[in-house]
């Protein structure tokens, strides 16, 4: 059984042991508060795991941020016209653009990131986000809030959730 939404937290202990960084907040998204869940931090040696749970029983999101091209998206929840489905080298395609049910910008003093999800339903029935370093296009996306700014932009990380709202960033300031 694979780690994603609704798996057991034991599952989680049990396959990646014990976590770098433990909280009971975390911030949301799509949200501007703060939020009470249980949040685990991964770190490997090619990528940046999250795991949340408000239970602490079964898992509401996933994030992974890659630090190389070693992850592959899954083809049902990301169509890619060139067939580069890995992380680092997968692009926005139009089909993200055109399914998008919400998108934003992150902006702290260090981090800077595209956010662009869209929701699979049936078979899945979950929320995909989608991360990609944009610096030099932030500030239009500010000004226009046009997420089409973003096509062809590189995919770095990505964050599986079964509620729209359970979207989770990894931040550097995380990694402290």
């Amino acid at each position: 059984m694979d780690l994603n939404p609704g798996a057991n937290i034991e599952l989680m202990r049990e396959l990646l042991g014990t976590p770098i960084k433990y909280n009971k907040i975390d911030f949301p998204i799509f949200k501007e508060v703060e939020v009470s869940t249980n949040s685990y931090l991964y770190s490997f040696e090619n990528a940046l795991l999250k795991i949340t749970s408000k239970d602490n029983i079964c898992i509401d999101s996933l994030t992974v941020l890659a630090h190389d091209n070693s992850i592959e998206l899954d083809s049902i929840a990301f169509d890619s016209p060139t067939n580069e489905y890995k992380l680092n080298k997968a692009k926005v395609s139009k089909d993200i653009l055109e399914r998008l049910s919400n998108h934003d910008y992150i902006q702290t003093r260090i981090d800077s990131s595209f956010a662009l999800q869209i929701y699979i339903p049936n078979p899945l029935y979950k929320s995909f986000t989608y991360f990609g370093p944009s610096i030099e296009k932030g500030f239009s996306y500010f000004e226009k809030k046009d997420p089409d700014i973003f096509a062809n932009e590189v995919i770095t990380g990505f964050c599986i959730s079964n509620d729209s709202e359970d979207v989770y960033y990894i931040y550097e300031m995380e990694l402290r």
